[in-house]
């Protein structure tokens, strides 16, 4: 998060795109004028799917894909937290360093679900042809971090559920506090 600051106060647009340097985006022109026609409608943030490239063929990474898509699936469609995450949003610029100075930002999971507490509106999309994929080469495979993994990512959303309970109230919007790092 403390890299994109920085860039993002100087940014002269209301609108700001974020992508990972390691992304790849099938058709920028497609997905830039989605993130348009979604804040010309009210959005404050849009997000669309993530995929990866480069993933190793073992059982152990596949099932590690599978959690984590499903698990970002059950919070999305099922619990209604948005699941933005640094490799691919869009966010009203003045709305982010908001909320980035209020301190409810420590990473770029947390833009989706504070941008939503604070009463903005988020969207995301599933086609196929708005995915943007990045890098699957850090997923070097093995059941033993596929748990470790596993441990990690129920820990932190069980935080985050119970930060969520918590959140102070600025402005006259509810925040969800997040731990700082």
């Amino acid at each position: 998060m403390s890299a994109r600051i920085p860039g993002i106060r100087v940014a002269s647009s209301q609108r700001i795109m974020l992508f990972d340097a390691d992304c790849r985006i099938s058709n920028p022109s497609l997905l830039f004028d989605w993130y348009v026609e979604q804040f010309n409608r009210g959005a404050r943030v849009a997000y669309t799917a993530v995929g990866y490239y480069d993933l190793r063929p073992l059982w152990s990474v596949r099932a590690r894909m599978l959690a984590h898509h499903l698990a970002r699936w059950i919070k999305r469609v099922i619990l209604r937290i948005p699941t933005t995450r640094g490799s691919n949003y869009a966010t009203d610029r003045a709305l982010f360093l908001r909320l980035y100075e209020d301190g409810f930002l420590a990473d770029d999971l947390n833009v989706g679900p504070a941008a939503k507490a604070a009463g903005g509106r988020v969207v995301y999309s599933r086609a196929k042809d708005l995915t943007v994929l990045t890098s699957g080469r850090r997923f070097k495979g093995g059941w033993w971090k596929l748990a470790r993994y596993l441990y990690y990512r129920l820990g932190y959303n069980l935080r985050m559920i119970g930060s969520s309970k918590g959140g102070g109230k600025k402005r006259g919007a509810s925040y969800h506090r997040t731990p700082s790092r």
